[in-house]
């Protein structure tokens, strides 16, 4: 099976209401969601979002301390 993915871009590091939003964009439409985001003098970063994942896992995967 194949499962569409759906690239998002922040402008910041994602709050939690962004990743409510990825959450309920990957539950409405049955996908995955890649929210990206850029942190200055630090890089890329990105998350994958499955319509199972809750505040609290998305948190758990992202960084918890960004390098400069």
């Amino acid at each position: 099976m194949i499962t569409e993915i759906k690239p998002y871009l922040c402008d910041r590091v994602p709050s939690d209401g962004d990743i409510q939003q990825a959450i309920k964009i990957a539950t409405d439409n049955k996908c995955l969601v890649e929210l990206n985001w850029v942190v200055l003098y630090s890089g890329r970063y990105r998350v994958t979002i499955s319509e199972s994942d809750t505040l609290e896992s998305v948190r758990d995967n992202m960084p918890k301390y960004y390098g400069i």
